[in-house]
């Protein structure tokens, strides 16, 4: 957590890339410790791709709610 007293630079660059989009953090071409400031500084939020409510998912991406085009994998990332 940045402390109060230090004042995290504003990257314009950083928030024109971001503006109107939800992408995955390796989709976005600046540093992981920039857009960890920048989340930190209250800048940037974070939104989970996928929820689930009532037992039925939700794509925050594509906006699916198409139960039958969800897929589970073991993915190499996590």
């Amino acid at each position: 957590m940045i402390p109060p007293h230090i004042t995290t630079p504003y990257s314009p660059e950083l928030q024109h890339h971001l503006s109107g989009r939800l992408l995955l953090a390796a989709e976005i071409p600046f540093s992981p410790e920039r857009l960890t400031e920048h989340i930190e500084a209250g800048y940037v939020t974070t939104k989970a791709g996928v929820s689930c409510e009532n037992g039925k998912y939700d794509c925050s991406r594509c906006s699916n709610r198409n139960q039958q085009l969800f897929y589970t994998f073991p993915c190499k990332i996590c």
